[in-house]
């Protein structure tokens, strides 16, 4: 799975894997790095204030060791 796919099912899937009681917005970015390489990133925030920022190359390192889809999804 591309940086990109994960991004992209994050963002589509994460409020499953979230508390109802509250309002969660999700955000993806891609910003590039000195070096030109694009680095994607999704951030969850409630009531305004950032919750968790995570790179999805960390994600992506994860899901190529093995670890299971809904695993890492409990990471947030």
């Amino acid at each position: 799975m591309t940086e990109k796919e994960m991004q992209q099912y994050v963002v589509e899937n994460i409020f499953q894997y979230l508390p109802n009681d509250r309002t969660w917005q999700v955000k993806a970015s891609t910003n590039y790095q000195n070096n030109d390489k694009k680095v994607y990133s999704i951030s969850i925030s409630n009531d305004g204030a950032i919750f968790k920022t995570v790179g999805t190359s960390m994600l992506c390192d994860l899901y190529d060791r093995g670890m299971d889809i809904k695993e890492i999804m409990t990471i947030f």
